[in-house]
């Protein structure tokens, strides 16, 4: 999901410009072409991107953006972000698609608005809060699955106790979803098979976003498969997931270990860091090669956007951590370059003191993906999303909905009160969704746009390790030289002892004093 910031920059670009310019034209006295803004408004919003002759108003247009652009970090500069942010990072937590619904918050109901539709783990109905949790990445507000906590991740900043009360203030208000369990309960170490992992029923709601921008050519999800203790970077590593199908992510993984006796070499000689050498961060309690990037990567981007706009102080996006002394927030503009600069700062190229993980486990993905199916007489009944003993309580809408209201409306006399208990799965978009384009079909099925399945599992029993050791020890270094010295020369342990003697007997017959007798 793009993040607040972006689309509201993004949104000039159609749906948002004609609103705005009717509020600039009717409040700002500066915009000079006001007659060909407002030929420019009546227009069509397709007009403005292919019809010519606006070309020759473009000036129109640009003066328009400029001036909402200048009206937004007004308002921004009157702000004192630092009061202002918890608030403000509250209201944003929320504007994305939620991960469960929320009494009274996100929706009067459960299943409204959700992504998480339904989680089982090892084949056991679970309920989806008590294994996932809502946290930031570089891509916005995401569901995070098995993560270290905020508190464990992040040092003791206002950043990290907004997370950790928004979650907790979640997890109290979460709707009944699925069989609880105890933490106790819960044991998060998978096992071989796709029965033995993790299985989600996820959910876009596309039918309920008001108009906004997209960024992607393609319809779906992203999904990162990454270390539970570095910050999720979706857009570096993040593969993409379809909906109407049920996706398959198998993962092998390679262990590396390291001994401790390493720890005693610098750093740059055992080219690795561990977990706990996290002194050189300033915002990670964790040390991992991708927390070091994060960090270095907004170190640059805060040089370049205070560079860039001419400031003496820093920003940071709302969704990327912070130290106490940063409270300035960047607005949507400055936030804009701040993510290309973090996109391209998070390679690390340039950041060549963030060595590897002494210890750390590569993770190996295959993804795989078939179509869901229609339920028809062969398998209603059956199969998990057609089975109509589940009709009661599999989340809704049904697969099925649509043929079974149909086939009732067409071939019975009367409608039995069941029914209402079946959902169809075909939505209709948000009517402000269609500004420019009127004519396009305005209902979709859910379970080709929305409703994705997502299973991850091991597909084998073992993992590959391998041990980080010291090449040699000082047992090493001796049994080495006193091999060398047999073969070669000749010698051995009892001739050495014995050349120490002779030597210490040279020595002291030298040393000896002379004595001389009278006669």
């Amino acid at each position: 999901m793009p993040n607040v910031n972006e689309s509201l920059v993004k949104n000039l670009t159609l749906e948002s410009i004609t609103s705005i310019a009717r509020v600039l034209l009717a409040s700002d006295p500066e915009i000079t072409l006001r007659q060909h803004a407002i030929e420019t408004i009546k227009a069509n919003v397709l007009e403005l991107f292919l019809d010519p002759e606006y070309a020759t108003k473009e000036a129109t247009l640009h003066k328009i953006a400029k001036n909402y652009k200048r009206l937004i970090k007004d308002i921004f500069k009157t702000i004192d972000m630092e009061k202002a942010y918890p608030g403000y990072f509250k209201t944003l937590w929320y504007t994305t698609v939620p991960c469960f619904d929320i009494k009274n918050l996100t929706a009067m109901e459960a299943g409204k608005t959700g992504m998480l539709k339904s989680c089982k783990w090892k084949g056991q109905d679970i309920s989806c809060s008590e294994i996932f949790m809502t946290f930031p990445t570089d891509f916005g507000i995401c569901c995070e699955f098995n993560m270290l906590k905020a508190s464990e991740l992040f040092l003791d900043t206002e950043y990290t106790r907004l997370i950790s009360r928004l979650q907790e203030f979640d997890r109290l208000n979460v709707f009944p979803h699925g069989r609880n369990l105890t933490s106790d309960a819960i044991s998060l170490v998978p096992e071989q098979g796709a029965g033995n992992g993790l299985w989600v029923l996820l959910d876009r709601h596309t039918d309920l976003l008001s108009p906004h921008s997209v960024f992607s050519d393609f319809n779906g999800f992203d999904v990162l498969v990454d270390s539970p203790a570095s910050f999720p970077f979706v857009k570096k590593k993040g593969i993409h997931i379809l909906p109407g199908h049920l996706n398959s992510i198998a993962l092998s993984a390679v262990q590396i270990e390291a001994s401790d006796e390493i720890r005693n070499l610098a750093p740059k000689l055992r080219k690795c860091l561990f977990a706990d050498e996290s002194l050189r961060l300033k915002l990670h309690r964790v040390y991992t090669q991708d927390n070091c990037f994060l960090e270095c990567a907004i170190n640059a981007a805060q040089r370049f956007v205070m560079k860039r706009n001419k400031q003496n102080k820093t920003c940071t996006p709302w969704y990327l951590p912070f130290g106490n002394e940063t409270h300035y927030l960047c607005d949507p503009w400055q936030s804009l370059e701040f993510d290309s600069q973090i996109t391209k700062g998070a390679s690390g190229l340039n950041c060549t003191e963030c060595l590897p993980d002494c210890r750390r486990t590569l993770i190996q993905s295959k993804l795989s993906s078939v179509p869901f199916i229609k339920c028809d007489e062969r398998n209603f009944g059956m199969t998990e999303l057609c089975s109509v003993g589940k009709a009661n309580i599999l989340t809704k809408p049904h697969i099925f909905g649509k043929d079974v209201l149909d086939e009732f409306r067409l071939g019975y006399k009367k409608n039995p009160s069941y029914l209402q208990t079946i959902v169809s799965s075909i939505r209709t978009y948000n009517p402000r969704s269609f500004q420019a384009f009127h004519f396009i079909n305005q209902t979709y099925d859910a379970f080709e746009r929305d409703i994705a399945e997502l299973e991850v599992f091991f597909d084998v029993q073992t993992v590959v390790e391998f041990e980080t050791n010291l090449r040699m020890t000082w047992v090493d270094f001796s049994s080495s030289v006193g091999g060398l010295l047999g073969l070669c020369v000749g010698l051995s342990v009892v001739t050495v002892i014995e050349l120490i003697w002779l030597g210490m007997r040279l020595i002291a017959n030298f040393l000896k004093p002379v004595q001389i007798n009278r006669r």
